[in-house]
């Protein structure tokens, strides 16, 4: 063998040495890879069914999903690949924590397990889909409405546009009434419609004037197109038969007022009638940005919205007029029909008639209360009684015995002016007395009334069934706790809410077996409690982390945040859903905030003033209720132990999230006496001295509504 032929074969059997050790360290780390690639593909195959219950717009394609990317690095087997192997590994590494981070998933090395609730458990896709947008028209109303054509006012069309797409009859109509593909027309009983285009035309001894005329002549195209007539009436019964003509051309007669309905049933018995309960125009009548309390003045008589003003009501009212002019103010936006103007003209602030509704619920919102003139037996629930308490306004009226049955608690009743006058008197400093009043009322008819009840009744009257108008979404409260020796006021905040439609799911860190079984069985007592699950987390994950893991196991469509030490009453969560129904807000919380402060016992209220029922740049971190998809877009909590929840509202804020401010009632931080309790250990003085003190202990009585 010559020298040629050694060397050959030195490098044959070292190429062959090189390239077992390449086969063998490949094979090592292709073992290696696998356990990191079934690892990756776990946490992957979370992510993405989260990603499609949630219906997430970060969906990966199936090109960008983790395990195509290590798939195809390891398909891809040659020498540079390798080489490229530890820097895609970072890179998928990175990528996969960024996924993670939008919703914390369990680690299984440090949970130990988890307990749910399984006995009588719903599907949450069978409580409530998540209500981003909730859709304005049922499905099977579609189906029969597409449009609606009207003769209403402004106010009333807001209404209607909740239910479809709405357009009112205007002056010359030929065109309008050619190419209408409306499937319904609704006639309210307004005096002139917008722009004063129907100016008594509805009304009986108004019957041979030119609009009733061209009225007559709507009537007979839309009855020739075979679409369904619907008069809505709105009126007080000493009205009605001002409108019987109109009746008589309609097919589907609809009312608030009792007393009318009855005679409707006598009158028109070949017709459909029913009742319609008064409806929220939550878009104007809200409780949103108020006075201060101390800046506003005493009692407004709103007078009627539309000219109907008639002579009962002012005949009722005139006693009233020897109150001092600080105590009341009469407000009226037409003088024509009203014959105490002339009597007592420095008694009346005119408003024009075209002010905008806005504006009127903005004026009454500057006053303490509403008076309210009230025939005694009449069967109706006024509008602006409405109006005025969904707007946190409380309403004084005379006595009625219909009102008094269904507001009892709700409206003042008085018998004479003095009692009127006692009544500003006795709330004139008192803040708390009419601020747990003007609540209760706010509170009333934002869970008694609603604006499904108009679709409802069409859905029924048309299509022969009603609508599911369900307004509580699934509220999924979310806790962390390390301190077994809560348990009992977590059971008493847990099953004291009036709110139904609530889960819980709960991370304990460091709770014995006794402790545990203790939580399970109180939890498994809570019949409204819809699910529930315990999270046993004994690692040293941090309370951001904790929370972020109970949150990635919520069901519903809003968050609460509870702790376990602080005192939740019974009306919390139903009121913290409330402010939901009539504003885009991606959290509600509280800037005002009572704090009991065992030290001292004595309760205070932090950051007095004006922070209540508006929007905030920041409200307290100790409790909010958040939009879950709000949420997870900002990737939930710091993984840090203090200020995860300040650091959170600072992160929507900056966002450019929408954060409203409720009331403090309902709700009492409780700072132990003994501060190495508490994540945030400040003393008792620091929260007393720039405080305005409430009471001693907790003094239900104003905390609690």
């Amino acid at each position: 063998m010559d020298s040629n032929d050694k060397l050959i074969k030195l490098i044959e059997e070292k190429l062959i040495k090189e390239l077992t050790e390449f086969n063998q360290t490949r094979d090592k780390l292709k073992g290696e890879l696998n356990e990191q690639e079934k690892e990756i593909e776990n946490i992957k195959q979370q992510l993405e069914i989260i990603d499609l219950l949630e219906n997430k717009s970060f969906l990966p394609r199936e090109g960008d999903t983790i395990s195509y990317k290590l798939g195809k690095i390891l398909l891809e087997t040659n020498l540079f690949n390798f080489y490229r192997l530890p820097k895609r590994l970072w890179a998928l590494n990175r990528y996969a924590k960024y996924r993670k981070s939008i919703i914390k998933q369990e680690n299984n090395n440090s949970i130990s397990h988890i307990i749910e609730k399984c006995e009588n458990k719903k599907n949450p896709a069978e409580i409530r889909k998540e209500n981003k947008n909730e859709e304005l028209i049922n499905t099977g109303l579609t189906e029969k409405i597409i449009t609606i054509l009207s003769i209403t006012n402004n106010q009333r069309l807001y209404m209607y546009n909740k239910i479809a797409p709405t357009y009112h009859l205007i002056e010359n109509n030929i065109w309008q009434l050619n190419n209408t593909k409306a499937n319904i027309f609704i006639i309210d009983s307004v005096w002139s419609g917008i722009n004063n285009n129907w100016e008594y035309a509805l009304l009986s001894d108004g019957i041979n004037s030119i609009q009733s005329r061209k009225l007559k002549d709507v009537i007979d195209t839309i009855k020739a197109k075979s679409i369904p007539i619907v008069f809505v009436y709105n009126e007080k019964e000493i009205h009605y038969n001002k409108f019987k003509s109109i009746m008589a051309f309609s097919d589907i007669i609809l009312t608030s007022n009792i007393s009318a309905l009855d005679k409707v049933s006598v009158d028109f018995k070949d017709k459909k009638s029913c009742y319609l309960q008064k409806s929220l125009y939550l878009e104007y009548c809200n409780p949103h940005n108020p006075l201060n309390f101390f800046e506003k003045n005493n009692v407004i008589y709103l007078g009627e919205y539309d000219k109907n003003f008639n002579d009962d009501d002012l005949d009722l009212l005139e006693p009233f007029l020897s109150l001092p002019n600080n105590e009341l103010t009469l407000i009226h936006s037409d003088i024509s029909h009203n014959k105490l103007y002339d009597k007592y003209p420095g008694r009346w602030d005119i408003i024009p008639s075209n002010m905008e509704f806005t504006e009127v619920i903005n004026k009454l919102k500057s006053f303490k209360f509403s008076l309210f003139i009230s025939d005694t037996e009449e069967r109706d629930i006024p509008q602006k009684i409405i109006d005025s308490l969904v707007s946190g306004v409380p309403v004084i009226s005379t006595r009625n015995t219909y009102l008094e049955e269904k507001f009892k608690d709700i409206i003042l009743f008085i018998d004479s002016p003095t009692q009127l006058h006692e009544i500003v008197e006795k709330y004139e400093n008192d803040r708390w007395a009419h601020a747990r009043l003007a609540h209760k009322g706010y509170r009333f008819v934002m869970n008694n009334f609603s604006t499904h009840s108009l679709k409802a009744n069409l859905q029924r009257e048309i299509c022969g069934k009603a609508i599911n108008s369900d307004n509580n979404p699934l509220i999924s409260i979310i806790m962390a706790s390390m301190r077994e020796f809560y348990i009992d006021r977590i059971i008493t905040n847990i099953s004291r809410q009036t709110y139904k439609n609530k889960e819980l799911i709960i991370v304990t860190q460091n709770f014995s077996e006794i402790g545990l079984k203790k939580l399970q069985e109180k939890l498994e007592k809570i019949d409204d409690l819809v699910n529930f699950k315990i999270i046993v987390n004994n690692s040293e994950d941090t309370l951001g982390e904790r929370q972020n893991q109970a949150a990635s196991y919520a069901n519903g469509s809003l968050l609460a945040k509870f702790d376990d030490d602080d005192f939740y009453f019974d009306n919390y969560l139903a009121d913290m859903a409330l402010p939901f129904q009539f504003g885009d807000y991606d959290m509600v919380g509280k800037a005002e905030v009572f704090f009991y402060l065992e030290a001292l016992d004595k309760t205070v209220l932090v950051r007095d003033g004006r922070a209540a029922y508006r929007e905030m740049d920041f409200v307290s971190g100790a409790t909010f209720v958040i939009k879950k998809s709000t949420f997870n877009k900002l990737g939930g909590f710091i993984e840090v132990n203090q200020s995860e929840d300040s650091n959170f509202i600072k992160r929507l804020k900056e966002s450019g999230g929408k954060i409203y401010s409720s009331d403090p009632f309902n709700f009492v931080v409780f700072r132990s006496k003994d501060v190495s309790n508490h994540t945030w250990q400040q003393k008792a003085e620091a929260f007393a001295n720039p405080s305005l003190h409430v009471g001693n202990g907790i003094p239900e009585e104003i905390t609690v509504i």
